[in-house]
């Protein structure tokens, strides 16, 4: 980046951790409550499943998966998950 823009400051890694990811993960949720909401009033059909693990080195997962479909059958996905 020195050479395309030397004014340009990579962020570091906590910078992603601390602030980036938590931003993202804010505007995740709220998106999804938002959605959410709106179709549990509404003729919707909301499916959410679980899964969580342990991996083989001993790091513990989790994941999610919704899906909601519409009355026309129109189907939305989100699905996420952390550990490491």
């Amino acid at each position: 980046m020195k050479a395309a823009e030397p004014r340009f400051v990579i962020p570091s890694r906590n910078t992603f951790r601390d602030k980036l990811t938590l931003e993202l993960y804010q505007e995740v949720m709220t998106k999804l409550k938002r959605e959410l909401n709106a179709h549990l009033t509404s003729k919707s059909s909301i499916s959410i499943t679980t899964d969580a693990w342990t991996s083989s080195t001993a790091a513990s997962y989790i994941t999610y998966t919704i899906h909601i479909i519409r009355a026309d059958f129109t189907m939305t996905s989100y699905s996420g998950g952390s550990g490491g």
